[in-house]
């Protein structure tokens, strides 16, 4: 009768040596890809959040009031906060309805906010939250050189806007914290990414406004 072979205590050792190898493989090939689909959803978030921030800054700053006699001042800033006067349109609130006064700022939480303000009814806002985790918000004016100077640069830029009627251009730039944390292939801490700044440029001309986003340095 043939007797039976048993395993030694070495097969066996390498056995779950082997086994643990693979495990652990497979553990670290799952924390990856489930590290891959938070940040692509991540990434997405944010790329809508973009998207709709550049399309509701374009509605309002698109839709200024022309400058009055009696308001000739229809963009002006004021402690790091900007005020603009804009048509609002049809609302369900006759209140805010028509020429309304916008006012965008950077909260102390680190929130982009836009105020719209009516005009018929002083004491009536509107708080409407524009973007989330900032932690920096930079208004630059630009305007024309009318010296003729070519030794001069083209455009004067300000941070403060507070002369009669449009700059020429405007850029804001809104610096956001940091997204999330990149997990490293290979070993060591995680690495942080950080969003780089969203710029908005505005063109201003007589009754248009033309939007470039993202490519001024």
């Amino acid at each position: 009768m043939a007797s039976k072979k048993s395993f030694t205590l070495l097969e066996l050792l390498a056995a779950l040596v082997l086994a643990s190898l693979l495990l652990s493989l497979l553990l670290s090939f799952t924390f990856q890809l489930f590290g891959l689909e938070r940040n692509i959803k991540i990434t997405k978030e944010l790329f809508f959040q973009r998207a709709a921030l550049e399309i509701r800054l374009g509605q309002l700053l698109g839709a200024l009031s022309p400058p009055l006699k009696d308001q000739p001042r229809t963009l002006y800033t004021k402690d790091s906060h900007l005020f603009f006067y804009f048509q609002g349109g049809v609302d369900p609130n006759p209140f805010f309805s028509g020429k309304l006064l916008g006012e965008l700022f950077l909260s102390k939480r680190g929130e982009l906010v836009l105020i719209t303000r009516s005009l018929k009814q002083k004491t009536l806002c509107r708080q409407e939250l524009l973007w989330e985790d900032a932690t920096g918000l930079e208004f630059v004016f630009f305007q024309k050189n009318a010296s003729g100077n070519p030794q001069k640069p083209p455009f004067k830029k300000t941070r403060l806007w507070q002369k009669n009627g449009y700059p020429d251009a405007l850029k804001i730039k809104i610096t956001p914290k940091t997204a999330f944390k990149n997990p490293d292939r290979k070993a060591g801490p995680a690495k942080t990414e950080k969003i780089r700044p969203l710029k908005y440029i505005f063109f201003f001309e007589p009754f248009a406004l033309t939007l470039n986003n993202g490519e001024e340095k």
